[in-house]
């Protein structure tokens, strides 16, 4: 039994994020920018090798366009 990581190796900052939701929503976020915790990660990505080798697997979708198709799937439960 295998478990695939389906997702995107591409690390994205948090503002980033930030960026396109605030722009989805045509508002301003207003920031707070705090200090590290005690192991916070700095830095997280899919690791889809197995997935690459196994199911020829690469990821095609953008994270403008993932988040665009996600926010506009969550404004239909809000």
């Amino acid at each position: 039994k295998k478990v695939y990581n389906i997702g995107n190796n591409n690390p994205v900052k948090i503002i980033n994020l930030v960026k396109i939701i605030a722009s989805h929503y045509n508002k301003k976020p207003r920031l707070k920018y705090l200090e590290k915790r005690v192991g916070e990660a700095l830095k997280t990505k899919a690791n889809i090798l197995l997935a690459k080798k196994d199911l020829n697997f690469q990821n095609k979708t953008s994270i403008d366009n993932g988040m665009k198709v996600f926010l506009k799937w969550f404004d239909k439960f809000n």
